[in-house]
């Protein structure tokens, strides 16, 4: 049984006013994220025997964001930086539109983008980050995450541009920060494949 399931049947069966978040229960949306026994991950792809402690689960809603009622979270602070750092295609309007499709050349760039454009929104990033826990206000690895994936990106023209806004919103502030410890249940090292590089860039 997934946590999820377990707190689907709690719902069911015990208390019909526990508030809690999911959607497609298969790690695709993110809605489901919580802690469990201290760590954030997706609800729906946590199973209880591997959270379990003496016969108990510890769940608590993520951490740094504001809570609306029991494991229900407020992640408009997420979303928020998510606008500032416009996760979405830039072209240069010089560049002639193709006939066809744009092809994106299959290189290293791709490869990495690729990897990194699985992130689901789940906000555990966010909810783990050392560097947000000091300063709400620094933008977060989340929004480091959507900025690189466009900055990698062949048809985007606006990668140095993004990298002075990234600097400017706070991104010096990992320097010197151990982000490991952030486990992406989608796989995405934060540390080595976004943070890294982008202060690598910005040298």
């Amino acid at each position: 049984m997934t946590v999820l399931n377990a707190l689907i049947l709690l719902k069911e069966e015990q208390d019909s006013r526990l508030a809690f978040r999911y959607s497609c229960r298969s790690g695709i949306c993110g809605t489901c994220g919580v802690r469990a026994q201290g760590r954030s991950r997706l609800a729906c792809e946590t199973q209880v025997l591997d959270v379990e402690k003496n016969g108990e689960v510890l769940l608590e809603p993520l951490k740094l964001f504001p809570i609306i009622k029991d494991l229900v979270v407020d992640m408009d602070p997420m979303f928020e930086n998510l606008r500032k750092v416009q996760p979405w295609l830039v072209r240069d309007p010089a560049i002639p539109v193709p006939e066809r499709e744009y092809q994106i050349p299959a290189d290293e760039n791709l490869a990495k983008l690729t990897k990194i454009d699985t992130c689901v929104l789940c906000g555990i990033c966010y909810a783990e980050s050392i560097t947000v826990s000091q300063d709400r206000s620094c933008i977060d690895p989340v929004s480091l995450t959507k900025a690189l994936r466009f900055i990698l990106d062949a048809r985007d023209s606006l990668k140095e541009a993004r990298l002075k806004q990234l600097a400017e919103l706070g991104l010096k502030q990992y320097r010197g920060v151990n982000e490991s410890r952030i486990v992406c249940p989608k796989g995405i090292h934060l540390q080595k494949e976004v943070i890294r590089p982008l202060l690598e860039a910005l040298e």
